[in-house]
């Protein structure tokens, strides 16, 4: 009788323990919007500079999506977030791409005259 009811237990505890799978995770989005642009940068493009221009697309875009309620799980979910993001503001891609771009630069700029 006691075998039995630890096989409930541990049972009920297996399907409650079942590990997030790395393939579901939100960071993904924001590290496949990083790597595009990282990867997009001129060969001679000063590394620090491409790695904080890269982060911040990468986490504007992403705040975007929360703007739209657009949950981006998945890496294949970044076009389709953009897509929602576009059309509900009346954006082409290219402007899309070119605002947040124009926003990171002088977010990047501000910060290294501040400093």
């Amino acid at each position: 009788m006691k075998l039995i009811f630890l096989l409930m237990i541990f049972s009920f505890s297996v399907v409650y323990a079942e590990p997030k799978t790395i393939d579901n995770s939100p960071k993904l989005c924001l590290e496949t919007i990083y790597k595009k642009n990282f990867d997009a940068a001129p060969e001679n493009a000063p590394k620090e500079l491409n790695q904080l221009l890269s982060k911040c697309i990468a986490e504007t875009k992403i705040k975007d999506f929360t703007h739209i309620k657009c949950s981006c799980i998945h890496p294949k979910d970044v076009d389709a977030c953009i897509f929602k993001f576009i059309s509900k503001y009346k954006f082409t891609k290219d402007e899309y791409f070119h605002a947040v771009a124009y926003h990171c630069e002088r977010m990047l700029w501000s910060g290294f005259l501040s400093d």
